[in-house]
């Protein structure tokens, strides 16, 4: 701990564990100020949170943006030591989010991500997908990544689906009568 210093001479104290320990008093009542622990600079006490220490209320012994930093680095120091857990949480907040959002318990949006694809009918190792209409909102089941995909590139409506379904069977061969082996020969 640092020594107390008196903020209208500039003068020291004496150790900060004296009888003025937690703030520093100047001759103005109302001027109070404190070494932060942290970064060693003589600040108002208004820059220190307080904290409850055996039933009494005292000033924190870092200043408010030292407590921030040495917060902001635990949780980089976790985040690096624990990616893999990190990750695989806010994976799973990320799921339960989007089920919540869209009206669906997160148990029976595990259930339907567990099952198969509704189209293609796979089970892909990292799960479907919940689908909803984008223009009622309805879930309409979960999909594998790749449908989703395709179903996405289609714009999701049901009139762009039926266009696409209907161009697939419609059968029509557009290509021009060659012959197979003027082809081969140019090749």
């Amino acid at each position: 701990m640092g020594s107390v210093v008196d903020t209208h001479s500039g003068t020291a104290l004496g150790d900060a564990r004296s009888a003025v320990s937690w703030a520093v008093m100047s001759r103005d009542a109302n001027d109070k100020r404190k070494e932060c622990t942290g970064c060693q600079k003589v600040k108002p006490l208004a820059d220190f949170p307080m904290r409850t220490t055996r039933g009494v209320k005292r000033p924190s012994r870092r200043c408010a943006a030292c407590l921030r930093e040495a917060a902001r680095e635990r949780q980089r120091r976790y985040r690096t030591e624990n990616a893999a857990q990190v990750r695989e949480t806010r994976r799973e907040a990320k799921r339960r989010y989007g089920a919540v959002r869209l009206g669906v318990s997160p148990d029976r949006a595990e259930e339907l991500r567990a099952g198969s694809c509704g189209i293609c009918r796979r089970s892909p190792e990292e799960g479907c997908q919940l689908y909803a209409d984008p223009e009622t909102g309805a879930v309409l089941g979960a999909l594998c990544p790749t449908c989703l995909r395709g179903l996405a590139m289609l714009g999701g409506t049901q009139e762009r689906v039926r266009a696409a379904l209907a161009f697939v069977q419609s059968g029509t061969d557009l290509r021009d009568a060659i012959d197979p082996q003027a082809v081969t020969q140019d090749r």
